[in-house]
């Protein structure tokens, strides 16, 4: 937060199966930074060789506003059978 006031910050994550741990919401401080950890849990068959592209969204609802890409790790894909 490059300001002086504390902004909240929220997290969209549309395109997963579930969301667990940690909010999805952080309260920074002016001029300083803060981490928020979760974890991203998605169908098997949604991931291809391992890996799945899912866009984070943060914003601040005033000024800020971010979709970066992550990549998830996960299963090859496919059903079990």
């Amino acid at each position: 937060n490059r300001g002086e006031t504390p902004r909240t910050y929220t997290f969209e994550i549309p395109d997963v199966a579930s969301i667990r741990g940690g909010e999805q919401e952080l309260v920074v401080e002016g001029g300083t930074s803060g981490i928020a950890q979760f974890e991203l849990f998605s169908t098997r068959d949604a991931f291809e060789r391992g890996r799945r592209a899912v866009d984070v969204r943060v914003t601040d609802g005033v000024d800020f506003d971010r979709t970066v890409e992550c990549t998830l790790m996960g299963p090859f894909g496919g059903s079990l059978d």
